[in-house]
């Protein structure tokens, strides 16, 4: 394809930049005295992710490689705390408003300067509804440019949880470089702007990405001067890497296990990423309530978290426990968890609830599970379970892309049950709910996979984000997550804390799991 003169000049732009960080690296590593880099080149690994482009809108998956170069208003700081990033302030001048004012002077990796009109637009575009990003989104009446260095964010109605979202997540990327390749615009030819400290070198959908440190980042010198991040099919696979010395880190491990004889170091810290049993409440036979039931009820999370090998904990509500422990009393949050609808491991009542259902004798199904453990192996004993009361679910894996068009872009109904998780980026009760109930996320990109639909949980969402005061917010949690309990649209599974492997090498005293958000390689440190 012929490039416009426009797309020529952003891609020298792309190659003068990278060259300069590139003759750093050099540097670095002949051990000039100019390198002020502490590490010339990290290896990362990531198991069982795929960066299928480096659009962030696009990019299912790929949020761990675009975090290093592409940069958000605000960021997480120590405790839930969120402090300014691209932002050097905020303000709320009402319950519906919020202004942010930029920092002057920040410049994108071409030399053009970061101005409001690059955030209003980045922000607008994760509002497409075809993209899983609107889900975070729907309380948004208007994101507009009020100034060079100010941004607008009008809200429908007060969002306690807004802080918590977009501004954190919301990764800003150049306009001028959207409009000069608004139909390849993150693909391997033509990459990605951003502010970030990282600026991608080259990238391969199939085996990775290499990134150069930006030596104009508004932020200082950056402490790595090259980061290469190789894609892993599974933890097996990234610890027999990290023996070899391929990698020095894999910022997110699900099974530990693989890790203890490769000389690394794994260190986990408490999480909220949630695993469910999704059932499309649309979609035969699992639009029965009764079958949906008696599944809860079949499914025994004990087994399923030996199965899966790993330090997680088994839970029964789609809000996370440490996520209403944000608003209320460890007594309660045990009070409320006591009194909602349950489902324990019981066969003899899942066979009374699947009796009632119009499947009384069961029957047969399937589901596309994403081609790595541990998706495949938690399927799989769920299917074992299942099979005690007469739901014969068949396991199929697929490629990566096929999964994606199934489970994300495609319609509901191409995959209408299995097993799914999600990476956690916030301790607000409205987070699940927001993402995975939501009726306007219950759509081909959105994150309702069960196309479940409550105009009393639609209600109790809005009504959450809509007051500030913890007993009120405990309060409607409390009814939704009783009527979700009748409706059961998902099976929770277990809570995964977050864990990463690192090289004896190195250290990395600042992780959580928040911290995964933004240029999360800055708390990498030598020694």
């Amino acid at each position: 394809m012929r490039l416009s003169t426009s797309a020529f000049v952003y891609r020298a732009c792309v190659a003068a930049a990278v060259g300069v960080a590139l003759l750093a690296l050099s540097a670095a590593a002949s051990g000039s005295s100019g390198s002020r880099s502490a590490i010339p080149l990290l290896k990362v690994g990531l198991a069982g992710d795929t960066i299928p482009v480096l659009d962030p809108g696009r990019a299912e998956g790929a949020h761990m490689a675009t975090a290093l170069s592409l940069e958000t208003l605000m960021k997480h700081g120590s405790g839930s705390a969120v402090v300014p990033n691209l932002a050097v302030s905020v303000t709320h001048p009402n319950a519906e408003t919020y202004i942010y004012r930029l920092r002057n002077g920040v410049k994108f990796w071409d030399g053009r300067l970061l101005t409001a009109d690059d955030v209003a637009n980045a922000l607008n575009y994760y509002r497409y509804r075809g993209f899983t990003t609107s889900s975070a989104y729907t309380s948004v009446r208007d994101i507009k440019a009020t100034g060079k260095l100010t941004v607008q964010v009008t809200l429908k109605h007060r969002d306690a949880s807004w802080q918590f979202g977009p501004p954190v997540t919301g990764e800003i990327f150049e306009k001028a470089f959207q409009d000069a390749h608004k139909t390849t615009m993150g693909q391997p030819g033509t990459l990605i702007m951003g502010t970030g400290p990282w600026m991608p070198v080259s990238f391969d959908p199939l085996t990775g990405l290499e990134l150069a440190a930006n030596p104009h980042w508004w932020g200082g010198a950056v402490p790595i001067q090259h980061i290469s991040i190789k894609l892993l099919s599974d933890d097996t696979s990234a610890s027999l890497a990290m023996r070899s010395g391929a990698i020095d880190v894999v910022p997110v491990v699900t099974i530990p296990q693989p890790y203890t004889s490769t000389g690394s170091t794994v260190v986990s810290v408490p999480g909220c990423n949630l695993a469910i049993f999704t059932m499309n409440t649309k979609a035969a036979p699992w639009s029965d309530v009764h079958v949906r039931r008696a599944v809860a009820y079949a499914i025994n999370r004990t087994e399923i978290v030996h199965a899966l090998g790993a330090s997680a904990t088994p839970v029964s509500t789609v809000i996370a426990p440490s996520q209403l422990a944000s608003i209320a009393s460890q007594a309660q949050v045990k009070s409320l968890l006591a009194s909602l609808p349950s489902y324990p491991f019981n066969l003899a009542k899942a066979r009374a609830e699947l009796a009632k259902s119009a499947y009384p004798h069961g029957f047969t199904a399937s589901t596309v599970s994403y081609p790595a453990p541990p998706y495949t192996t938690i399927n799989q004993a769920i299917a074992g379970q299942l099979q005690t009361i007469g739901i014969h679910l068949q396991v199929n894996t697929t490629t990566i892309g096929d999964w994606v068009a199934k489970w994300i872009s495609g319609p509901r109904n191409q995959n209408p049950a299995g097993m799914i998780d999600g990476g956690c980026t916030s301790q607000d009760p409205g987070f699940y709910p927001q993402m995975l109930l939501n009726s306007k996320s219950a759509h081909a990109g959105g994150f309702n996979f069960a196309d479940y639909t409550s105009p009393k949980v639609d209600a109790a969402i809005k009504a959450g984000i809509q007051t500030s005061s913890p007993a009120k917010r405990l309060a409607v949690y409390a009814k939704l997550l009783t009527q979700v309990g009748l409706d059961m649209p998902y099976v929770p599974l277990y809570l995964e804390p977050s864990s990463y492997a690192i090289s004896s090498k190195l250290r990395w005293p600042s992780y959580s799991y928040s911290m995964l958000d933004n240029a999360w390689a800055l708390g990498i440190k030598a020694g």
